[in-house]
């Protein structure tokens, strides 16, 4: 009879195991594939889809980060669109903070369906924009006092 007592309790969570399992789903991205490679600073969108579709409302917490370390450098919320698809536009670059190496973006939702992507990132300047560039020289023909 204690065995039975005992075997009830594992034999139920041995039967809803795959079940949770499924229930937690994933995130697959489609931008940037894994492995894309940026450099300098620019703009670039982080689009995927979540399996098994959620129900409506619901959004994706997307934070980007340098492989090893746990300080965000990039934070994004957006919501889930039908069919379970997201998508946000962002910048890489720009600050010092960007340094080369490989970056992972980990999304979430809501019902804890994660996913992970990565991207390699180039440290450096962009080429200066061509075109119009202005020019601003300041001059003063007098020096003024206040008081």
């Amino acid at each position: 009879m204690k065995l039975q007592l005992l075997a009830i309790p594992l034999l139920v969570a041995l039967i809803l195991s795959p079940l949770a399992a499924a229930a937690a789903g994933s995130i697959t991205f489609s931008s940037p594939v894994a492995g894309a490679a940026y450099s300098g600073q620019g703009a670039y969108t982080i689009t995927g889809t979540i399996t098994p579709t959620p129900s409506l409302p619901d959004n994706v917490n997307i934070v980007v980060t340098l492989q090893g370390q746990s300080t965000p450098l990039d934070v994004e919320q957006v919501s889930v669109a039908a069919g379970g698809t997201f998508s946000v536009s962002t910048l890489y670059g720009g600050n010092a903070a960007w340094v080369t190496g490989t970056y992972v973006i980990t999304a979430s939702d809501s019902s804890a369906t994660t996913g992970t992507t990565t991207f390699t990132y180039t440290a450096g300047s962009s080429p200066p924009p061509s075109g119009i560039v202005l020019s601003v020289t300041a001059r003063a023909d007098a020096v003024v006092y206040s008081g």
